[in-house]
């Protein structure tokens, strides 16, 4: 088995029919071998020219899962989420892939991630500051920052933004999520959606956790849909 059968990725969205397994394997490994570190167990490699991009992962091997995020930060229906390949001895893995982020501009980071990795090392090492900014990453309204199962837990991620003060945790479909404080009333109102909706699907919340995340994504997008109405 070749090390990018490892990434073959599932269930891909029509608008990523371009991104293939040789792509996601080059891009966790650039991460991996020019990102600096966050959180302990992770590593990010981030770019702000031309475009605004970033991509996280966690150091240990086994844990296959990325976000990938553009300017701006993540938004609520402002990512894909999909699996990649189930494989014996690592853990599920999932994608979260900002739409705003084409395939071409994760290859541009690829090729540039020695000269990214060593600028950002070198901002280290010059006491400036590497942590998210909330004013970015929350920019839009109702924008939320996942909580990867098997990733680093909440306390971890409010650790690399500038102003944790100003997050909340929140739950979201048995998934954990980060988001402004501004944006509570909107997210309790989601909350109240989701209920309805589960009541309706015939879940109980308690199962939710169960549920896989074909299934998830799913009640999501139905949820999405309501609050549109």
């Amino acid at each position: 088995m070749k090390e990018s059968d490892l990434y073959r990725p599932l269930d891909l969205p029509q608008e990523l029919t371009s991104l293939g397994q040789d792509v996601l394997c080059r891009l966790r490994n650039v991460v991996l071998s020019h990102g600096v570190g966050v959180g302990g167990s992770g590593r990010t490699l981030a770019m702000t020219e031309p475009h605004r991009l970033s991509v996280t992962t966690s150091n240990h091997p086994e844990n296959r899962s990325m976000i990938i995020i553009g300017d701006g930060g993540v938004t609520r229906n402002g990512s894909f989420v999909f699996r990649l390949v189930e494989t014996p001895g690592f853990e599920s893995a999932t994608v979260i892939w900002d739409r705003r982020v084409t395939v071409a501009e994760a290859e541009e980071l690829i090729q540039r991630a020695p000269e990214i990795g060593q600028a950002m090392k070198e901002a280290l090492a010059s006491g400036r500051s590497l942590k998210m900014q909330v004013a970015e990453v929350f920019a839009e309204p109702g924008a939320v920052f996942p909580v990867l199962p098997g990733g680093h837990d909440a306390e971890t991620i409010l650790e690399e933004f500038d102003h944790p003060e100003e997050l909340v945790v929140m739950q979201d479909l048995g998934m954990q999520t980060i988001c402004h404080r501004r944006d509570i009333p909107y997210l309790e109102q989601r909350r109240r959606v989701a209920l309805a909706v589960l009541r309706e699907e015939g879940i109980d919340l308690a199962e939710v956790g169960n549920l896989g995340i074909d299934r998830i994504l799913a009640l999501n997008e139905k949820i999405t849909q309501r609050l549109r109405q």
